[in-house]
């Protein structure tokens, strides 16, 4: 997910995979690890380590490109799945069957 990438609009929004494709590849690149390294269902913060600044930072980055908020106290147990959900929820309605929705694994 770039930096200038336009803010989902109703005519603009993208496909549940293509948001957990960005997503997965968003938090590879602020973990500095290989995407296909990345297990979306460990926590970002207990089982890789994010620090709260990068959390945060991620975090308003999502908020800013799909226009969407994230509940401050469910972040400390959020997985690149889980964050995922959430903003497919946003966008689409429920997430998809089987993806794990919520905050955490």
């Amino acid at each position: 997910m770039s930096s200038d990438s336009p803010t989902a609009t109703a005519d603009t929004v993208p496909t549940p995979a293509a948001i957990r494709a960005a997503l997965a590849e968003r938090v590879a690149g602020v973990l500095t690890i290989p995407v296909e390294e990345l297990d979306e269902s460990l926590v970002l913060v207990d089982d890789y380590g994010l620090t709260s600044v990068d959390l945060i930072d991620l975090v308003a980055g999502l908020q800013a490109r799909y226009g969407i908020a994230f509940d401050p106290a469910t972040l400390k147990a959020i997985s690149c799945r889980s964050l995922a959900d959430a903003v497919i929820a946003a966008l689409h309605g429920d997430p998809e069957p089987g993806s794990g929705a919520g905050a955490g694994r």
